[in-house]
């Protein structure tokens, strides 16, 4: 497949962020699968002259945006199986930062229309065109409106994959015509209107073939009105081509066993030698310290959602120790200023490079004791991933198989046999006649402590006095409220109330399922209002004799009445078992019970089959005799 990957960023010739890692690691990913992958990204001159030497001159041509014709030079280069296409035009692009400019809008117009007109003069023509984020929004938007009939761009797919929602390219309506050279009937149509402004982000989500984003959580998040950024509605009628697919990591960049860019390479074993990296890294930004002086890192970029205020708040008490705090990065001007003043203020403690340097980042990793991230939320975070990997790697934790090994299966079973014996003494014990049911539940706590404290050692001392204290409390009120129940049924026996229920239920009917239907309904509506020992200690002794006296088998009456019990234990309005688990999960039975439905709605059905068909209950029975 012909893959087409546009980008406003890539590692490792420029990055600020995320966007930048992928961009990087996922065409190599592709390419060595097989498929032919070209990435396209600006000619920004804050690509390192070492760098751009290397890229090869192809042609130059000009690209019409609005009014104007802008020049637009190609250059080549080629690495680990990826051809890379650089747009080069120094008036969009020979700027101090890639982002945050005034003319942000055009420069990224400009951009998005030249990697769709250069695409005959270098003869080759893609499947698949995959564009990322707000500033390659307009890939798919032009390709739809100016290209996808000339004959050379038949056929092509668009791919719109949305990094973070929360930068959508938002602009007044009077840029259409006079900076992106789109006709305004395409605003008052909706189609790049959101909200009174001109929306690349929203253009884009409607114009592409599909639309992904960086993990299926945040495929779900961005569809809700908190996550979604004004977009969500957008995105609820688009759901169709949405999906979301993990970000991958390259476990070869920031591998501090190989990676050539960090002071000295260290590993599980030579952890002495991160020591290194952490001294020289001091040397490196101006500060004192030695092994013993723990050293704090940040790398992002200088935006609200990476929670940097948060930071500011806190910083003064932070740097009230014996710490250093080395930041790189960039973005905007007051979170700029604010790295900048607290260098001024604690010089001795501050190093703040307001840039974003590959090299230094990397050293950055390797050198500091704690990386700080304080995002507001990360729709993937790269860092996190990284992280993760490697202390994975460290214990020890092997890869996921790709197929089925009975390996693993036979370790986790020799692993856990201590947990999974309980229920085999439960049921074995009871089935063989040993002990009672209450005897074995004694047995089964005696175990699990046993199991818990010994074996595994993840029980404490204060987690067995908590158990002890709650059992005891939860006891104590089930016992209060089967001693009241059972006085009640004393007094409704004495009263003779179980003959008036007797004499009402047989003289509405003596059929045996039409008794059953009713004895059922009455557990059923009692068990939403009350819990289920004191509704059997209370109806049981009642309807029990009834049942008997028409015929009704007591093995299909003890099986129904426990199924029928079990789901008006999580029916509200007082359903105990699903009020329980809410709490244990912080959830609401709102948000809950309409998922309980469907399986609600299936058990009466299995209730009803059993009610019409006793033998099914009968059948083990019958099997074991």
């Amino acid at each position: 497949m012909k893959i087409m990957y546009v980008t406003s960023e890539c590692a490792p010739f420029i990055k600020t962020g995320g966007l930048g890692d992928v961009a990087g690691s996922l065409p190599k990913a592709l390419a060595a699968k097989g498929h032919d992958v070209r990435v396209f990204c600006p000619l920004y001159s804050a690509i390192s002259e070492e760098m751009r030497e290397k890229f090869f001159y192809i042609k130059n041509a000009y690209v019409r945006l609005g009014w104007r014709n802008q020049y637009c030079g190609i250059f080549r280069y080629e690495k680990d199986g990826v051809t890379y296409y650089f747009i080069d035009n120094e008036y969009y692009f020979a700027r101090g930062q890639i982002y945050g400019e005034y003319d942000d809008a055009e420069r990224f117009a400009y951009y998005s229309k030249a990697v769709l007109e250069v695409l005959p003069d270098l003869d080759w023509k893609p499947d698949i065109i995959n564009c990322n984020d707000w500033q390659t929004a307009l890939v798919p938007v032009y390709y739809n409106l100016m290209f996808a009939s000339r004959p050379f761009y038949e056929n092509i797919k668009t791919v719109f994959t949305i990094h973070n929602i929360q930068y959508q390219g938002r602009y007044g309506r009077e840029i259409l015509e006079y900076v992106l050279g789109i006709d305004d009937a395409h605003f008052r149509s909706g189609f790049m209107a959101m909200d009174g402004d001109v929306n690349l982000m929203k253009a884009a989500i409607v114009a592409s073939t599909a639309v992904t984003t960086v993990s299926p959580s945040y495929a779900e998040e961005i569809q809700t009105e908190y996550c979604g950024y004004r977009l969500d509605s957008v995105l609820r009628m688009n759901s169709y081509k949405l999906h979301g697919i993990l970000n991958g990591i390259d476990m070869d960049a920031f591998n501090p066993q190989t990676d050539t860019k960090i002071f000295k390479q260290y590993g599980p074993k030579t952890p002495e030698d991160k020591l290194v990296n952490k001294t020289e890294l001091l040397k490196l930004c101006g500060l004192e310290g030695d092994a013993n002086t723990p050293v704090i890192g940040i790398v992002t970029r200088f935006v609200d959602q990476k929670g940097l205020d948060l930071v500011e708040a806190v910083l003064p008490d932070i740097l009230s120790d014996d710490v250093r705090l080395v930041v790189l990065g960039t973005g905007d001007w007051k979170y700029e200023q604010m790295f900048i003043e607290a260098k001024r203020r604690w010089p001795d403690k501050v190093s703040a490079s307001i840039m974003f340097s590959g090299d230094l980042a990397n050293r950055i990793y390797a050198g500091a004791d704690m990386f700080l991230m304080p995002s507001k939320f990360e729709p993937c975070g790269l860092a996190q991933m990284i992280v993760s990997y490697f202390l994975a790697k460290k214990e020890g934790v092997p890869k996921e198989p790709g197929h089925f090994t009975i390996g693993p299966v036979l370790h986790g079973l020799w692993e856990s046999w201590p947990a999974l014996l309980m229920p085999i003494i439960i049921v074995g014990t009871i089935t063989m006649g040993i002990v009672s049911p209450t005897e074995a539940g004694v047995i089964a706590v005696v175990y699990g402590l046993f199991a818990g404290g010994i074996i595994y050692r993840e029980l404490k001392w204060e987690d067995i006095k908590f158990a002890f204290a709650e059992t005891v409390r939860t006891s104590g009120r089930i016992f209060i409220v089967i001693g009241a129940a059972k006085l009640y049924t004393v007094m409704l026996t004495t009263a003779g109330f179980d003959k008036w229920v007797a004499k009402t239920m047989l003289g509405f009917s003596t059929n045996p399922t039409v008794i059953l239907i009713m004895i059922l309904l009455i557990f059923f509506i009692v068990t939403m209002f009350m819990e289920s020992i004191a509704t059997l200690t209370l109806f049981m002794p009642i309807l029990y004799p009834i049942a008997l006296g028409v015929g009704i088998n007591p093995i299909v009456l003890s099986v129904l009445i426990t199924v029928v019990i079990g789901v008006g234990l999580v029916t509200p309005p007082v359903g105990m078992c699903i009020y329980v688990a809410c709490d244990l999960m912080d959830v609401t039975v709102g948000e809950v019970f309409p998922t309980l439905v469907p399986f609600i709605a299936a058990t009466f059905v299995c209730i009803a089959l059993m009610v019409a068909f006793p033998q099914l209950i009968l059948l083990p029975t019958y099997l074991m005799a």
